[in-house]
């Protein structure tokens, strides 16, 4: 049976480049000692950047900090709802709560990182800290929600000098019982850091992150499934040791004598690109892996981990936003996947707006499949129905999914429309979703749930902006 499922594609130019990747991962919350501090999902910021409660100083964080703004999970009951965590201290030895076997129960004191379970504060969102660890803190990453990356906008970590034995969460360090190992599942546009024993691998020996392959074959595929995402203080900023990347395969340089300053694991902080394999919640024997592989002189090393997908794909994404002295436009793509064995065709997206927006002043069409742009357009005419229509010619087709070529399988359509001066487009309380969008092929409908406004989040230095924005429709011009 045919299926769409629609998948969120993220800035390429964000991800594909090292060069590019001026911003780190939102879940990174401490970063060389200094604590994040007021940054907003998008705009990511460290407190280099921002002054710590009125002042220019840096936090250093010892063995004591709180974090403020995350909610943690109000059950102890569901294993999924715990938050995943790496903390990396200033002698590069870590905590992982991946690493940690509890048995599938939940520790009281120093072994993971959970609530304790009898105390208040499940539900709320700010917590004390206490590593066991008496080396200070360089880097923590959290996953919020297990696997999932939606932490507030205004996160803060602060330095913490109570002395009190009150403290909330307890971790210390971890050591892994494989050569390699990773601090959370694949997600596309998200870093993985890979864990490796310092004495597994040797100058020269090199890991491959190009290589995908469905669960439970061995058929592997190619592509640049990752790019390397600096965030250490260190010369190549995405590795803690010398190492060179290129075409997907990282040499590691200068590993030649162990001495007691060696870290004793190297940290290979990679980010999911675009290219990676859909995930496919209900059709299990559809999902991939990622196969981490080190060749040595004497062992290969490898790591498989599932491809997932935090953020829903089924999503509807604002592209951007203009403004004219009289009117104002926000930008839509709408995008699907065929997902089925056979290509599939009579696609037709379906989308009740909200009040506000003006059905009457809709342009900038394009509509794609399969990689080309294809004929398509409004039927009936939207002021002669409360729900609009984006029909695609009626021999436009998309092809069955490969993950070994997934453009093929992609379709969109992308659209202005303008929305009433009353709405305040930057004021991220401003709600620019629909009412409902619905996607049919044939005689399959599928409703879209999720919807992703990227240009709510204004306050950052990014701006998202339609380019060419012109159609019989006032024309607008001046960007936001």
């Amino acid at each position: 049976m045919k299926k769409l499922i629609l998948f969120l594609m993220l800035f390429h130019s964000f991800l594909l480049t090292v060069s590019s990747q001026s911003e780190s991962d939102c879940q990174w919350l401490v970063v060389n000692n200094i604590g994040k501090v007021g940054a907003s999902i998008v705009n990511e910021k460290f407190v280099n950047d921002y002054p710590v409660q009125n002042t220019l100083e840096h936090t250093v964080f010892g063995s004591k900090f709180q974090m403020q703004n995350v909610t943690l999970p109000r059950r102890l009951t569901d294993r999924r709802a715990k938050n995943d965590i790496l903390a990396i201290y200033n002698d590069w030895n870590h905590f992982n709560s991946r690493e940690v076997n509890v048995n599938g129960n939940y520790a009281r004191e120093l072994d993971v990182f959970y609530p304790y379970l009898n105390n208040n504060y499940l539900g709320a969102v700010n917590h004390n800290f206490t590593t066991i660890n008496t080396t200070p803190l360089s880097y923590l990453y959290l996953s919020d929600i297990y696997e999932d990356h939606d932490l507030p906008p205004e996160v803060r970590v602060l330095g913490r000098n109570s002395t009190s034995n009150s403290t909330t969460f307890r971790f210390g360090i971890t050591h892994p019982d494989h050569s390699i190992t990773a601090n959370h599942d694949v997600v596309g546009g998200q870093d993985i850091t890979l864990i490796i024993d310092r004495k597994s691998i040797q100058n020269g020996d090199v890991l491959q992150c190009n290589i995908a392959r469905l669960i439970g074959t061995t058929t592997e595929f190619s592509d640049e499934y990752f790019t390397p995402s600096p965030v250490f203080n260190t010369p190549t900023k995405f590795c803690n040791v010398g190492a060179e990347y290129q075409n997907g395969r990282i040499t590691f340089l200068g590993l030649d004598n162990l001495t007691p300053d060696t870290p004793p694991y190297v940290y290979v902080n990679l980010r999911g690109t675009d290219k990676l394999p859909l995930y496919f919640p209900d059709e299990p024997e559809k999902n991939s892996e990622t196969v981490f592989r080190i060749q040595s002189l004497t062992k290969l090393h490898e790591l498989h981990e599932s491809i997932l997908a935090s953020h829903d794909p089924n999503l509807v994404k604002v592209l951007s936003i203009c403004k004219t002295a009289e009117k104002q436009f926000v930008k839509y793509r709408i995008q699907f996947v065929n997902t089925g064995a056979v290509a599939a065709d009579n696609l037709k997206v379906e989308v009740k707006f909200r009040e506000g927006f003006n059905r009457d002043c809709i342009g900038e069409l394009y509509f794609s499949a399969g990689g080309n742009g294809v004929p398509g357009s409004l039927d009936p005419p939207p002021s002669q129905t409360d729900k609009v229509f984006f029909d695609f010619e009626d021999l436009v087709q998309v092809g069955m999914y490969n993950p070994s070529e997934p453009e093929k399988s992609i379709g969109f359509v992308e659209f202005a429309i303008a929305v009433d001066n009353s709405m305040n487009l930057k004021d991220m309380r401003t709600k620019l979703d629909f009412n409902k969008v619905v996607v049919h092929f044939d005689t399959q409908r599928y409703q879209v749930m999720k919807f992703i406004d990227l240009v709510s989040k204004k306050k950052g230095r990014l701006r998202y902006l339609i380019k060419n924005c012109m159609w019989n429709c006032d024309s607008p011009s001046d960007l936001l």
